[in-house]
């Protein structure tokens, strides 16, 4: 899925002298909700929002679900884009103290209550509807703050995040780590299956995976202690970090070590986190409980998103989720993310437009919906692990509902521009493989020459594996200079024969672009 996309021109019009000037397009708006012990700190955010052109407006929370729905809906615009809840949610069964806190909706779950879930799930998905059709309209997300400090904080690391200008490789990155599965061998296997599948396949060529996977003897798992390697590569940056696998409301699942099994992330561990909070990633946690705000402690997502380190946006789940749901939430994501997909659209440039778009894409899909190899294959899956008598899409419309976004959905997500990136079909071995780039912007330009993720590579006797992250067989990294094309030659030193992956990467002073390409090594004497 190559960044291809650009932002379409607006089309220049001769006026005739007596012509009437085009209306100017509607602000862009925003409604906010937020309790009175948080508009004072608040007040930082707004005038920051309105800065950039949003125009915000702020209303009060109220103690039940319903009365603050009825609240929303006489209070919206037809131009607002975004509603930001400020505030943690009531503990279940509980009224919301209007002054510190937001209610939520509980709804009945249907096809996840066959997989083993509560009766009903908690969910900020019904204030996204403001027609009343039962469908999104708006994206939704919550800052689950408790005190006004932790809104001062959060505050303070969104600027941080949006102002950064550090355009290095963290931004191409994508990491992984993947849980023990648990639903039987067959569909264990198929789902870590899938889940390659989507990192290889669906993700454009210039992103960079890397994979943890707490399966021990499994080729992605770590040869130091899992956690430990967890937070290690954390540390190391990467636009967006997913987990797949079991979660619980504190934690995520055990990896066997030792007879007990410790957590790959906790409390404590996520205090280790490290990381510039201007160069957080986005968090994507692809299990069950994580996102359960309403719990009577605080839940995974929100201790991750409220530490210092931690991700500066966490999707997640409010109960039981499942694999085939994780899967289509995960393309949709990918899809508006990077700007793909039937709907030809340009990459989301907040990241609440591509939180909406993924579900709209989740509500609107039947098994009519023209469908990719890859979506095609989502779906045969689907048959080993999702409950007898159900409909896809069912399980895709609840899983609408079963994820939230905890975070500001205005938060910039600054998307690549694309490189052009030219090479030949196939190179022989031993000769130079000739890569000419086409960059929209000045900047350092590092060109990247990978095998495929998983495949394994030859060692000397007596050296150790190498990581299966280290994909990387030849790099160069030199000036470059905007529109003017730049032919880079590069030996392989390692012999091989196949498929090679290539990943380009300008970093420039206020921006960075990105592209990439393919081409095969023919073997020597071939």
């Amino acid at each position: 899925m190559p960044i291809a996309f650009m932002y379409l021109a607006a089309v220049v019009f001769l006026l005739m002298p007596t012509a009437r000037a085009a209306d100017p397009e509607p602000a862009e708006t925003a409604l906010v909700i937020c309790p009175s012990d948080f508009r004072e700190p608040l007040e930082a955010w707004i005038d920051y929002r309105r800065a950039q052109g949003i125009e915000v407006r702020v209303i009060d929370s109220k103690s039940t679900a319903g009365e603050l729905l009825m609240s929303i809906r006489r209070n919206a615009l037809p131009t607002d884009r975004f509603l930001l809840l400020v505030g943690d949610a009531p503990v279940i069964g509980s009224a919301a103290d209007t002054r510190k806190q937001v209610p939520m909706h509980y709804v009945a779950t249907t096809v996840s209550a066959k997989f083993g879930s509560t009766p009903t799930m908690a969910t900020d998905y019904p204030y996204s509807d403001i027609d009343s059709d039962g469908r999104a309209d708006v994206s939704v997300g919550r800052l689950p703050v408790d005190t006004p400090d932790q809104l001062r904080d959060l505050i303070r690391r969104i600027k941080a995040y949006e102002a950064s200008r550090n355009f290095s490789l963290w931004r191409q990155r994508v990491q992984l780590v993947g849980g023990v599965g648990g639903f039987g061998m067959l569909a264990d296997s198929a789902i870590e299956s899938v889940t390659r599948m989507m990192v290889t396949a669906s993700l454009p060529i210039p992103v960079r995976t890397s994979v943890t996977y707490g399966s021990p003897g499994h080729l992605f798992y770590p040869r130091k202690r899992f956690t430990e390697s967890v937070t290690e590569r954390y540390t190391q940056g990467c636009r967006f970090w997913v987990y797949a696998g079991h979660g619980m409301i504190d934690r995520l699942d055990s990896v066997p070590s030792g007879p007990t099994g410790i957590p790959v992330l906790d409390g404590n561990s996520i205090a280790t986190l490290k990381c510039d909070p201007a160069n957080a990633p986005i968090a994507v946690l692809l299990c069950c409980f994580t996102g359960a705000i309403d719990a009577g402690v605080d839940s995974f997502a929100e201790q991750l998103l409220l530490h210092e380190c931690g991700p500066i946006a966490v999707i997640a789940g409010n109960r039981v989720t499942m694999p085939y749901g994780n899967a289509s939430l995960t393309l949709g994501l990918i899809d508006s993310i990077y700007g793909q997909g039937a709907e030809d659209l340009p990459p989301a440039d907040r990241l609440g437009s591509a939180w909406l778009a993924a579900i709209r894409r989740m509500e609107s899909e039947d098994e009519s919906t023209e469908k990719g190899p890859l979506r095609t294959m989502v779906d045969a899956v689907a048959t080993l692990v999702s409950p007898a008598g159900t409909k896809l899409a069912d399980e895709r419309s609840e899983h609408a509902a079963l994820y939230g976004l905890l975070g500001d959905p205005m938060l910039k997500l600054h998307p690549p521009a694309a490189v052009e990136v030219e090479t030949a079909t196939g190179f022989d071995f031993g000769a130079p493989i000739e890569v000419t780039v086409t960059s929209p912007i000045d900047g350092e330009c590092v060109v990247m020459l990978d095998h495929p993720l998983g495949e394994t590579r030859n060692t000397r006797p007596g050296q150790p594996k190498p990581d299966p992250n280290e994909i990387t067989l030849a790099r160069v990294a030199e000036p470059i200079s905007a529109g003017q094309p730049k032919t880079f030659s590069i030996r392989l030193e390692e012999q091989r024969a196949g498929l090679i992956a290539i990943r380009v990467h300008v970093a420039g002073r206020e921006t960075w672009a990105a592209g990439g390409g393919k081409t095969i090594v023919r073997p020597a004497g071939s």
